[in-house]
């Protein structure tokens, strides 16, 4: 969030000091600037994402959740219900998410502490850009 934030806040900033009536929310300008302050914004915090889920902190978007995991309690009851044992056993046993043995990087707290720092001075970095030069 503090890498989204640090691209977002100074596109924000800057633009709209540079374009007049791009405060207002009904208007076109105002969401063209928030469009592309987002925009900005992904590409500042892409890094940091790819980091977090390549070393599991974090799922991906194509992560496949086990079937119990992704229904709620009561859906879960209700399947119980309507289902008999053998049928819900099939689903049970199945196995959707794949294997990461091997895959798993593990991170050391002395390298996750100095990732939340760097996350700090980005987000600082990108408040600071948006004082010099956006007038905050």
């Amino acid at each position: 969030m503090n890498c989204l934030m640090a691209g977002m806040v100074p596109v924000m900033a800057i633009a709209m000091n540079s374009v007049p009536a791009s405060r207002d929310p009904s208007g076109p300008a105002f969401w063209f600037i928030m469009s592309m302050a987002l925009l900005v914004g992904f590409i500042t915090v892409y890094p940091m994402n790819w980091w977090l889920v390549s070393r599991h902190l974090k799922h991906g978007m194509m992560t496949v959740r086990a079937p119990e995991e992704s229904i709620s309690a009561g859906a879960h009851t209700r399947m119980k219900e309507t289902h008999s044992p053998s049928e819900l056993s099939g689903v049970a046993q199945k196995k959707t998410t794949p294997s990461m043995e091997g895959d798993e990087k593990m991170v050391s707290k002395s390298v996750l502490t100095w990732m939340t720092i760097l996350s700090f001075i980005v987000f600082g970095v990108g408040l600071s850009i948006a004082i010099i030069f956006g007038g905050l």
